[in-house]
């Protein structure tokens, strides 16, 4: 256990990569399953009005699934276990990050004329965490794929912006 954090925490700082994760299919259930929940919680401390909690874990595995067809696609499935295991790693450090941010920001005004101090002292710390998320996602994807890291930066937005899209359109398929 002792490694597997030190893993993660390599992994956080670009030291490592997905193919240092284990290959565990029974971790890899084990994170989609607490990344669901914990995004579950965050729409429900958010207040988000319109967010299911049925379609907030199915973007999770929507967002495994478009992984996976990606590295078939590449010709490199093999690597789905150990990179996905690593991409949800770091959702679920992201998002236990910006638990504290979250509480001190909510709930935040229509009107960006109504934010309050600690609102506006927090927009820069979260958007470099947002930005740093962003950049360890790009390095594991760079490192599955052989490329380059401005590629991998691509890949995840892409992914991510394919995520939404497709849980989007399968929730209005759906009403």
């Amino acid at each position: 256990m002792r490694v597997l954090w030190q893993t993660i925490v390599r992994l956080v700082s670009f030291r490592a990569g997905g193919a240092d994760m284990p290959y565990a299919p029974r971790l890899l259930a084990v994170l989609l399953a607490a990344v669901a929940a914990l995004n579950i919680l965050l729409d429900a401390a958010a207040l988000v009005e319109d967010a299911s909690p049925l379609w907030t874990a199915l973007s999770v595995l929507i967002g495994a699934l478009l992984l996976y067809l990606l590295l078939r696609v590449a010709g490199k499935a093999e690597r789905f276990v150990q990179l996905a295991i690593a991409m949800n790693v770091v959702v679920m450090v992201f998002i236990l990050g910006m638990i504290p941010a979250m509480l001190a920001m909510l709930p935040m005004p229509a009107d960006p004329k109504l934010l309050n101090g600690v609102q506006v002292s927090l927009v820069l710390p979260v958007t470099l965490f947002g930005f740093w998320f962003l950049c360890v996602r790009a390095w594991l994807l760079r490192e599955a794929f052989d490329t380059h890291f401005l590629s991998g930066f691509m890949t995840s937005l892409m992914l991510l912006f394919a995520e939404a899209v497709v849980t989007v359109a399968l929730m209005k398929a759906f009403q």
